[in-house]
């Protein structure tokens, strides 16, 4: 895993450099996706995680239907008993896994973290067979779950080919 933060004022042009960018690897058959913060949402726990993977949904939905099945198994596969709570942040991941059954109820401290072990998972389901770079525009308005999921992800092992790039 990789990690650049690029800083400047609105208007600058660092969403624009991170398209470009974006589109070299995207010619190498990976997948570049956007999750940008909003100031007026920083209460709603991984939010720009949400819009970047409904992004990354969108893409293999355009996939043939050989290559989409695959990345059913794969993902399936990644995220186990646990991939209802994958749905619930990205209602159209059913689309691909079809409908998953409810997980068990836990305490809140253990439930965030089977949760972003579930994020990982995801994440790992990709970057392991393509590289994925994820842009997170608006570092500024991020909020508490989505930083520390962001900390736990620098810090972890194996995740393949990934690129983080985080704007502020």
């Amino acid at each position: 895993m990789q990690l650049c933060v690029i800083s400047g004022y609105s208007g600058l042009g660092k969403s624009t450099l991170v398209g470009e960018l974006g589109r070299s690897i995207v010619r190498e058959r990976g997948y570049m996706i956007e999750g940008k913060f909003d100031q007026f949402q920083q209460s709603t726990g991984y939010g720009a995680f949400a819009r970047a993977f409904q992004g990354l949904v969108d893409q293999l939905l355009g996939e043939p239907p050989d290559r989409l099945e695959k990345w059913r198994a794969d993902l399936l596969d990644a995220l186990g008993a646990n991939a209802a709570l994958m749905v619930e942040l990205v209602p159209e991941l059913a689309l691909i896994l079809g409908e998953q059954a409810p997980v068990p109820e836990l305490p809140p401290a253990e439930a965030q973290n089977r949760f972003q072990i579930v994020l990982l998972n995801f994440i790992k389901a990709f970057t392991s067979r393509h590289p994925l770079v994820l842009f997170m525009d608006d570092l500024q308005w991020s909020d508490v779950p989505t930083l520390n999921l962001l900390t736990r992800l620098a810090t972890a092992r194996d995740m393949g080919q990934l690129f983080v790039i985080g704007a502020y």
